[in-house]
């Protein structure tokens, strides 16, 4: 069968084959809501930063169930941005994502989510998470009692203001993907010394 291709994923192919990425990114996603009331997620946006914070890769993807929470006062995500002339599908998009990240250090703040939202592995060794670096996370026994662990993760917006002394995520307004995975990368510069001592202790 013919499977037609968006215009966006040929107009990124092209971009990609003249753009040197050097071995460091950063990821972050934004998801809209799917099912009963919009709870489940849905991946609606990627965006990939090189290390120089100089966007490599942003994109919206389109969702193959109906969208029941477009989440945009958060995701600043509107049906119009999923069209097929705006966004590539999942399957475009995760190969694109994959060809990315594959032999890279790859930084993002709760990756996990993201990453299980692409259906993409990567090596625990080349993964940088802000949201579970135990110097940015805090003690909080309740979460002990919880989940086991006493060390909880913090928000990226209360991290990049307390270490960064900057503000992102503005209450009232939409979050940026793009900014996020650069906050996130700040974030891992910041450390990056002692985080990279740590790793080979």
């Amino acid at each position: 069968d013919f499977v037609s291709i968006s215009p966006k994923f040929l107009q990124t192919l092209q971009k990609l084959k003249s753009t040197q990425t050097g071995k460091l990114i950063a990821l972050d996603c934004e998801m809209v809501g799917v099912g009963p009331d919009g709870l489940d997620s849905a991946l609606a946006r990627v965006s990939i930063v090189d290390i120089n914070e100089i966007v490599v890769f942003d994109s919206f993807v389109q969702v193959s169930q109906p969208v029941t929470d477009y989440r945009t006062h958060v995701s600043g995500i509107t049906r119009a941005d999923l069209a097929p002339e705006k966004a590539m599908t999942f399957h475009e998009c995760r190969s694109i994502v994959s060809a990315l990240v594959g032999g890279r250090i790859l930084v993002g703040h709760a990756i996990d989510n993201d990453l299980r939202a692409l259906g993409i592995q990567h090596p625990l060794c080349d993964i940088r998470d802000t949201a579970t670096y135990l110097p940015f996370m805090r003690v909080d026994m309740a979460s002990r009692e919880k989940y086991g662990s006493a060390m909880k993760r913090r928000k990226l917006r209360d991290l990049v203001r307390e270490k960064l002394g900057d503000e992102i995520q503005h209450i009232g307004a939409a979050h940026s993907s793009v900014e996020d995975a650069c906050a996130a990368l700040k974030l891992y510069k910041l450390a990056r010394k002692e985080w990279e001592t740590l790793l080979n202790w």
